[in-house]
């Protein structure tokens, strides 16, 4: 190590850019916050190739006068904060006067700005952090910006920026997070002059979470609105039967401020505990408001981080607030006065898609074994699969002796060293669909839809389908995207036919929406397909033949890694007769 330098401005204002500007999503967040901070209630948003070229914003505030243009390109400017106690009673998004700075150190900006009272606005043009040309300019009374070449001088950042799509998804998801909590503002999103998002102003919360999230979530609202320990906990959850299998769809709000907070979203998570199965999440917007000198929110540049004063205060709040909101779902009534659905999903889209059903028939004969079923699925005539690396155990479960099913799931076998085995029928199944899957990817059967399932769902999650729509007509479903939001499922693989339509491409977005993640066959591939095994498998409570069970084993012989699923939990469980004996106390 050398001697102890002072780094130039120059140097130590883009490592201070890095902690507020990521990706085009942080220039969109900042200005977007900037607008809202400046009273706009009318917010035009535009972007190309995903924020990466050029993003501007243009807002209806109240502007700025030529002397506060040139003020705000410094670092630690801000008419927010004037004493270090302000910092402990922050209303605005913004506040400690690193945006515009931060920005400008790793772009190329051009700024208007004019307030009402003045009769003409002022354009400045700042290029690598200093302001390059400020002039007398004609424009609306509001502020408009433009930044283009974001990393342009930063080549190293920009390399790690994602395909235009993905981009375009992350400055998507910041505009619905504002959006959420802004619901008197008009925003509308073009995207290489193209509107991608138009979003209304409204007086009604609910309609903003319908308008953002999609019709599905906003017709399953309950709403939450309680005091308590002078927490106000207000917003929309949804009910048991509406569940996805991560936590995207959790949006919290701490005083209208978007956070990431582990603290609120566990409670959030706990109050649906015993609701909803393990591994599945609600949906829920959520606002927590709070006495201003019991947050911090000065705890990161990029203020999504906060601390609370009382934490413990403030998870008791949310738990008994959606605990109570949950107690009074169940008795038939949701907080928003909305009926909510019974059960899963599987009543009215069980009618709608299933066109050829037919009578009732056996379980393992309703199309998972049959030649005309998914493609490479065999009949119990066909030859077994025949891949190195296979069960190898021979004929293991084919010589377990069937006793019969309890609890509706787990299949008793006794064996010939006079032990027990248990086998969980669903994993068992579902193992077995999957590795049949994998040798057919890429040529699995669709089964058309009489009736097309049109989904609405957020620009985020429709730039992610649209992103691997070629891998998913690969397994069977074909797709159409309308624009706006609106997608249309056209047919779906042939084994999950009887699943419902809107649960299946949920779960599937939550696979596909890693968001900077590229999408390709392998990884995101295999989680697709064992979603889709999942929702084929047989389920818990299907009640089994002897013939069926039979079958089951003998396909279970011929898989490979049949000791686990897909998901890794385990398929069957070994008793020997000496750990028989020691549990009931046998020497």
């Amino acid at each position: 190590m050398g001697r102890i330098t002072v780094l130039s401005k120059e140097l130590s204002d883009k490592i201070a850019a890095g902690e507020v500007v990521e990706r085009p999503a942080s220039v969109v967040k900042e200005l977007l916050e900037n607008a809202l901070d400046a009273g706009a209630d009318d917010v035009r948003i535009e972007l190309e190739k995903g924020g990466k070229e050029a993003i501007r914003i243009v807002d209806n505030g109240t502007g700025m006068d030529s002397v506060d243009v040139p003020l705000a390109f410094g670092r630690h400017a801000t008419s927010k904060i004037a004493k270090f106690e302000d910092l402990f009673h922050i209303r605005s998004f913004g506040f400690r006067g690193e945006a515009l700075p931060s920005i400008a150190a790793v772009s190329r900006i051009e700024l208007l700005s004019r307030t009402r009272d003045s009769v003409s606005g002022t354009r400045a043009i700042v290029e690598n952090g200093r302001i390059s040309e400020i002039s007398e300019a004609g424009c609306p009374p509001g502020t408009s910006v433009i930044v283009k070449d974001l990393f342009e001088t930063v080549p190293a950042r920009r390399k790690f920026l994602k395909k235009d799509a993905s981009e375009q998804a992350h400055c998507m998801e910041v505009v619905n997070r504002l959006a959420i909590a802004n619901p008197h503002v008009k925003i509308r999103v073009f995207s290489g002059g193209k509107m991608i998002s138009s979003i209304p102003a409204t007086a009604d919360p609910s309609e903003r979470v319908s308008l953002v999230l999609g019709d599905d979530y906003g017709k399953n609202l309950i709403a939450v609105n309680t005091v308590k320990q002078d927490v106000h906990v207000s917003g929309f959850i949804s009910g048991p039967g509406i569940t996805r299998s991560n936590r995207r769809n959790i949006y919290l709000y701490v005083n209208r401020r978007y956070v990431k907070d582990s603290l609120i979203s566990r409670a959030v998570i706990n109050a649906y505990r015993g609701v909803i199965e393990d591994g599945r999440y609600p949906s829920a917007v959520l606002f927590v408001d709070l006495s201003y000198d019991d947050v911090d929110v000065n705890v990161h540049p990029a203020k999504m981080e906060i601390r609370f004063r009382e934490p413990g205060k403030v998870y008791g709040a949310v738990l008994e607030s959606l605990i109570e909101a949950l107690a009074f779902c169940s008795m038939g009534q949701s907080g928003s006065g909305r009926s909510l659905p019974r059960g899963t999903g599987r009543m009215e889209p069980e009618k709608r898609y299933i066109i050829s059903s037919g009578p009732s028939r056996p379980l393992f004969n309703r199309g998972l074994y049959a030649r005309a079923g998914v493609n490479g699925f065999v009949c119990e005539d066909s030859e077994p699969f025949q891949e190195s690396g296979a069960a190898g155990h021979d004929s293991f479960f084919s010589s377990l002796s069937y006793i019969g099913q309890i609890a509706g799931t787990y299949l008793i076998f006794s064996s010939g060293d006079d032990g027990m085995v248990m086998i969980d029928q669903h994993a068992a199944h579902e193992r077995i669909l999957f590795e049949r899957l994998k040798k057919t990817a890429g040529s699995i059967n669709g089964q058309r839809l009489l009736i097309p399932e049109v989904i609405q769902m957020s620009p985020a999650e429709e730039a992610a389908l649209m992103d691997c729509a070629e891998i998913l007509g690969g397994f069977g479903m074909e797709i159409g995207f309308l624009g706006g939001g609106t997608v249309v499922i056209k047919s779906i693989p042939d084994m999950i036919s009887r699943s419902d339509i809107r649960t299946v491409i949920a779960d599937i977005m939550a696979e596909i929406s890693d968001m900077g993640k590229s999408v390709e066959i392998g990884k995101t591939g295999e989680k697709i397909l064992a979603m889709i095994s999942c929702k084929g498998a047989v389920k818990a409570h299907d009640a089994l033949t002897e013939t069926e069970v039979e079958q089951l084993c003998r396909d279970l012989d011929s898989t490979p890694f049949s000791s686990t699923c897909p998901h890794g939990r385990p398929v069957y469980i070994r008793f020997g007769p000496g750990e028989l004996g020691r549990l009931f106390r046998r020497k």
